[in-house]
């Protein structure tokens, strides 16, 4: 009994290396069972006990990254600006995790994980800068800082060596100081700087 959650930790593992290893070239939409089950070494009746479709590899891809992402800036945002905690979460995951997030982060992919992503994280956003209600005004300021964010993170992560991981915190931090703080109203963020 001990071996079955290996086991099954083991197939999911390999269905989602195998989706990994063709969304690198190749569109979700283009991605078949056929080529998934085959990669992985399963039959398509053992993929479709894990998964749906392809779409729901990605999916399961996601749910891992935003897992890991909201617990590791939970975590680190004491003492922190939420901009650095935002770009130390992303680092985090990179280095233990980098096919996962090249593939989410993907010119393919970005979009839905951007949109997953921000739902999950917003609230964060809000508790942190607001008083009570949010403001539609804030709720545009949050958009944009945190589209800019996950962008600048993208570009990075695809980007071997552009620039060092203290240059790129740099850069988050002075956004979130130098536009996002000056932004919203006083009183929302005087205990943030």
């Amino acid at each position: 009994m001990n071996k079955q959650p290996k086991i099954t930790e083991e197939t999911r593992r390999k269905f989602i290396e195998a989706f990994i290893r063709l969304n690198r070239n190749k569109e979700i939409d283009k991605i078949t069972v056929r080529e998934i089950t085959e990669i992985a070494g399963y039959n398509r009746c053992t993929f479709y006990r894990y998964f749906a479709d392809v779409y729901a590899v990605l999916e399961a891809i996601e749910d891992d990254i935003l897992k890991d992402a909201g617990k590791i800036i939970m975590d680190d945002h004491a003492g922190t600006t939420l901009g650095s905690s935002i770009v130390d979460a992303f680092i985090s995951l990179h280095e233990r995790n980098h096919d996962r997030l090249s593939i989410v982060l993907s010119p393919y992919n970005r979009f839905h994980f951007i949109e997953r992503l921000k739902k999950e994280l917003m609230p964060v956003f809000q508790k942190t800068f607001t008083e009570g209600a949010v403001s539609v005004r804030s709720e545009y300021l949050l958009d944009i800082f945190f589209i800019g964010m996950i962008s600048i993170l993208s570009r990075w992560i695809h980007s071997d060596d552009e620039i060092e991981k203290k240059e790129l915190t740099k850069i988050a931090e002075s956004f979130f100081k130098n536009w996002l703080l000056r932004e919203l109203p006083e009183q929302n963020h005087t205990h943030h700087m």
